[in-house]
């Protein structure tokens, strides 16, 4: 075992005095586990941590006290903040309200994935003037309530409109205006009835997106697309079973592939049904026995020996 290694297993332990982590904080790996999993951090570890330049990592520990929260919550690195931003808790109150308002967009967007967030703030991003923000906000939060939703399938950026309309089901009445939009067709068209112009739309997309639509097992007048399953189209008609000149239903045995040349009607009137599985055995086994050589058998395994 290395010596990394072993470092990196005494820093996960539970038991290790703080003096003990003041040492480990030295070595590059086994600070960067300190400080993104440790529960157990001092203030003084902590200003460590941060002076060694690992405050990156130590923002993503969601276990910092409040106190260092709301130091790094006004640090002067972007990563810094937005590292805190995605895993940061409401503690002290108001600090996620502070970092929605930060002006780096890249901070705004990594707040968009914290599920701590509050809804009424994590609604408020979706009006936000960056699409980046939007687009993660749209990313992460699959649950958003509807009128966020529809704000985002509406959004002014076709970019966040496309994964809005691929990320939520669009109400009723946005749909037309989704299908006429050439950024969400795309994305609409599972929702939507197929039409004949769809099929020759240009965009590859959505024509890809109605290919993938399960296909019809009948074509009818309805379903012209076969892109649908239709309730209006009768079932298949059974296969024909073929019958012989006395008017009994010819049955293949086993090895036959092909009916007889003559002597048979092809006139439908039930559905043949295959020979159950235990007859299909009995008849192979017959045919190996029919098939096996004949012979001395073999005095050691009482076998029929195979002439060469």
């Amino acid at each position: 075992m290395s010596l990394d290694t072993e470092l990196l297993e005494l820093a996960a332990q539970e038991d290790v005095s703080q003096v003990l982590l003041s040492r480990l904080i030295r070595h590059s790996g086994a600070r960067r586990h300190v400080a993104l999993f440790r529960r157990d951090l001092t203030p003084e570890l902590i200003e460590e941590i941060i002076g060694l330049g690992s405050a990156r990592t130590l923002a993503a520990n969601s276990s910092l006290p409040a106190v260092t929260r709301a130091y790094l919550a006004g640090h002067p690195q972007t990563e810094v903040r937005a590292a805190l931003a995605a895993n940061a808790s409401d503690d002290p109150p108001g600090i996620l309200l502070r970092l929605s308002r930060d002006p780096e967009p890249s901070v705004r967007s990594f707040l968009a994935m914290n599920d701590r967030l509050d809804p009424v703030i994590r609604a408020g991003l979706a009006t936000d003037p960056d699409p980046g923000v939007r687009g993660s906000l749209v990313q992460h939060w699959g649950d958003a309530p509807e009128p966020v939703r529809r704000t985002l399938l509406t959004d002014p950026d076709p970019e966040v409109r496309g994964a809005a309309v691929h990320a939520y089901v669009p109400p009723s009445d946005l749909l037309p205006s989704l299908l006429a939009d050439s950024a969400t067709r795309a994305g609409a068209i599972r929702f939507a009835e197929p039409t004949p112009d769809m099929a020759a739309d240009p965009d590859a997309g959505v024509r890809q997106a109605l290919a993938g639509i399960p296909l019809c097992r009948r074509p009818c007048a309805t379903c012209w697309l076969r892109t649908r399953t239709c309730s209006s189209v009768a079932p298949l008609p059974p296969a024909p079973t073929l019958r012989l000149s006395c008017g009994k239903p010819w049955k293949p045995r086993f090895g036959a592939m092909t009916p007889p040349s003559s002597g048979f009607s092809a006139s439908a009137v039930t559905t043949a049904r295959p020979p159950p599985s235990g007859l299909l055995r009995q008849r192979a086994r017959a045919s190996r026995r029919k098939t096996s050589w004949p012979g001395p058998a073999c005095r050691h395994h009482q076998w029929p020996l195979r002439p060469r």
